[in-house]
């Protein structure tokens, strides 16, 4: 790829919460395109089906949040940092039906860390999508799963989230209780 930014790029999770490594990814894609779509993965409970990649990320507790809650923090995250993205649902599962949620040429930005990574970028280009993998080799330092474990816990969770998820974060939680002890 040149040193120009590509016109469309586009990046996806699940984002079970949106956490600090996630800010760093859109930052790198964001860096090298001009418009940026944010892709939403598993946005309903049954979109996400077994991965024999990675088969946890279907269960329940692995998703507490909905569709909504990810893309309002995607946005409060997005415009906090100064960046500027369209927020999607992302049929990763399907890819044949990601043309519905995304332009042909847009350019697909991932950060490959383990065999589900690796099948990701197999999907995309085996649907036609351009891929760049943004920092081969690099190693991931924080995951979704940990900072689930953390507010599961009661430990020290918003310093591992960007502080606009944070705030959402707790709203939805204070939501959840208030709705509980009705």
């Amino acid at each position: 790829m040149s040193s120009a930014p590509c016109p469309l790029g586009v990046v996806h999770g699940r984002f079970q919460p949106f956490h600090n490594e996630h800010l760093a990814y859109l930052r790198l894609a964001a860096a090298r395109c001009e418009e940026l779509i944010v892709g939403i993965t598993n946005p309903e409970p049954s979109s996400g089906g077994l991965e024999p990649t990675d088969t946890r990320r279907h269960l329940p507790e692995e998703n507490p949040y909905s569709y909504w809650q990810r893309l309002l923090v995607v946005d409060a995250v997005l415009e906090a940092d100064g960046l500027t993205g369209r927020v999607v649902p992302f049929p990763i599962s399907a890819p044949e039906a990601i043309r519905h949620y995304v332009p042909a040429e847009a350019t697909h930005f991932l950060r490959v860390f383990d065999a589900w990574g690796e099948e990701k970028v197999r999907r995309l280009e085996a649907h036609g999508y351009d891929v760049v993998v943004l920092e081969p080799g690099t190693e991931k330092t924080l995951t979704a799963s940990t900072v689930r474990s953390a507010m599961r816990e009661g430990g020290q969770w918003q310093e591992l989230v960007p502080p606009a998820a944070a705030r959402l974060l707790e709203a939805f939680q204070d939501e959840t209780d208030r709705r509980c002890s009705a």
